[in-house]
């Protein structure tokens, strides 16, 4: 899976690194989402939405080297969303976001297999799966 940066991750890069803002991290960390079609540069929408949906908390761990001369971090917990009260349509990519509602999305990254949620379908995703790198 390749992933991309949205238009808020590029300009927090840019602001941070060649003008000398300064970036606060999100206090309560990381969140990873759903997302039914590409939310594109923008990051926004659709996200999954009602059915016992929620985004859960993600944390990264440290750099490594990646299969070929990438630099690259991946997630250190397992992550599990709460089971589907209701159907909530074919998920086709995630989003790595800066708040557990609203917020921004940072990095969006399709699946390599979209999937169907249906009720009492539980998401999860096992330890060092979600994978960001930079080449």
């Amino acid at each position: 899976m390749s992933f991309a940066a949205t238009d808020t991750l590029e300009s927090l890069v840019l602001s941070t690194f060649f003008i000398g803002l300064p970036y606060t991290f999100p206090a309560g960390g990381l969140y990873v989402g759903l997302f039914m079609l590409d939310p594109g540069e923008s990051g926004i929408g659709p996200e999954v939405v009602g059915g016992g949906y929620a985004r859960q908390s993600v944390t990264f761990g440290a750099l490594t080297a990646g299969m070929s001369s990438e630099t690259q971090v991946s997630n250190t917990n397992a992550i599990a969303f709460d089971p589907a009260s209701s159907a909530w349509g074919t998920v086709t990519h995630y989003g790595i976001f800066d708040a557990p509602t609203g917020g921004n999305c940072l990095i969006r990254c399709p699946l390599t297999n979209p999937f169907n949620v249906v009720i009492n379908t539980v998401v999860t995703c096992s330890v060092g799966s979600l994978i960001v790198n930079v080449d």
